[in-house]
């Protein structure tokens, strides 16, 4: 199974929170981030791939799973047009992945349990 985070754009709403890291890398008072919380739980209920879609600093996110993930299975989709549209032109860039198998679709900013 794939999870998809859509991670592309500003995280505007957010605010200050954003300013400087991506809406998934906003901290959280569990002393987690948005996209780890994501990612421990979506492994946790056996999803084998994630595929981040990224835009705005998206060399953050690469540096975060390098350092805290290297061990699974992360593809990343940039959209380098993300100030300008939406999630739709993000996904638009996964046409050429196979996806063979059941698909979740969650937004980077998405917290959950």
């Amino acid at each position: 199974m794939y999870a998809i985070i859509l991670n592309s754009g500003k995280g505007s709403r957010l605010q200050e929170l954003t300013t400087n890291k991506p809406k998934g890398l906003v901290d959280l008072t569990t002393g987690s981030t948005i996209l780890s919380r994501q990612i421990d739980i979506l492994t946790s209920c056996g999803i084998e791939k994630l595929i981040i879609t990224t835009g705005y600093l998206a060399e953050q996110f690469k540096q975060y799973i390098s350092r805290y993930y290297s061990d699974l299975n992360i593809e990343f989709i940039h959209n380098n047009l993300y100030d300008t549209t939406n999630y739709i032109v993000s996904l638009n860039k996964l046409q050429n992945i196979d996806f063979s198998d059941s698909v979740l679709l969650i937004h980077g900013d998405l917290v959950f349990t």
